[in-house]
């Protein structure tokens, strides 16, 4: 817990300081490394750099999946390039871009794994991504707020406190309005 909020106000002042992109990744993993010790941990990390004037965002990801792209159609996992999480390798860290054009409506949910790695409701079965969409699709569109508390709820229920891990979510909605 205490490398997790060093990581926090790190990832704070660095972004505040100007570091974005690649950069910013090769930063968080030079002070994880320093603040871990001789502990074998490591961190995910999912750097999401929106583009209003070009209707864009750019994804980094180092060790963490996919965000969900949400449009009228529906929703779905947004296909991008993978890195390594942070703290694994240092000395093979590339963390591609991928650019996500943007519809004019729409959103963009970002998610920790204990959305997705706890039980579906059976004895033995994990959510998973392909469940989390199911459990969008039955949500009602709602206030972005709420459509979150909803799906934490929900992913809360079916897993019935079998499987505890940190759990996020962060809903970034455009064009609403």
């Amino acid at each position: 817990a205490a490398l997790g909020v060093c990581l926090r106000i790190a990832w704070r002042s660095l972004v505040l300081g100007g570091h974005r992109g690649p950069d910013l990744l090769h930063l968080m993993e030079r002070i994880l490394i320093a603040e871990r010790g001789t502990h074998p941990l490591f961190a995910t990390c999912a750097l999401l750099t929106l583009d209003e004037k070009a209707g864009t965002a750019t994804l980094h990801l180092a060790g963490h999946h996919e965000p969900l792209l949400t449009t009228p159609a529906g929703t779905a996992e947004v296909r991008a390039a993978h890195g390594i999480a942070l703290g694994i390798a240092p000395d093979l860290c590339h963390w591609p871009a991928t650019v996500i054009p943007l519809p004019d409506h729409g959103a963009l949910t970002l998610y920790t794994d204990g959305l997705t790695e706890g039980h579906n409701g059976t004895v033995d079965g994990r959510l998973g991504v392909e469940g989390l969409l199911a459990l969008i699709e039955q949500l009602p569109s709602a206030d972005p707020a709420v459509h979150v508390d909803r799906l934490i709820k929900e992913t809360h229920a079916l897993n019935a406190g079998r499987h505890s891990d940190d759990l996020a979510v962060l809903r970034l909605d455009w064009g609403t309005g």
